[in-house]
């Protein structure tokens, strides 16, 4: 005689352990981008070291230190993006690809142009430059989810 029964899903690794939602965060990451970026900015930074140095006398660190204040920002807002769930931008999409197109007319507005072009805005001592590639990025991606 065979007996049916209902089979539980048996606890991942990082339940096991204790790791809980850290380790789910963890490994839904994709650590060869991240590692890759990683190098990418560290070559920069490196770059932006030796390229400036000479370029403010007295101040031979002065666009590294930029650079490296930048890094952390940016770092700090891609852990803040990473962690918000996608079903909220997915929920608000429209919001977003508004903040987006509302950025890119705030440029043409607001810029001063430089060699010919307005690319950034300037927010005290930062300079923001808007991408009209994630606008495109997020068209196409709305586009493919549909078909």
């Amino acid at each position: 005689m065979i007996v049916d029964t209902p089979r539980r899903p048996l606890p991942s690794r990082a339940q096991h352990v204790g790791f809980g939602a850290v380790g789910g965060f963890a490994r839904r990451l994709d650590w060869v981008l991240l590692a890759t970026v990683g190098a990418l900015v560290a070559y920069g930074l490196w770059a932006v070291d030796g390229i400036t140095r000479f370029d403010i006398p007295g101040s031979p660190d002065y666009y590294f230190d930029r650079q490296v204040v930048a890094v952390v920002l940016g770092t700090v807002g891609l852990v803040c993006a990473t962690l918000i769930p996608t079903g909220v931008y997915r929920r608000h999409w429209r919001l977003v690809y508004g903040a987006m197109v509302a950025m890119m007319v705030a440029v043409i507005v607001v810029a001063d142009a430089v060699r010919g072009s307005k690319r950034w805005i300037e927010v005290g001592p930062f300079q923001l430059q808007t991408r009209h590639d994630l606008l495109e990025y997020r068209t196409q991606s709305r586009h493919f989810a549909h078909a």
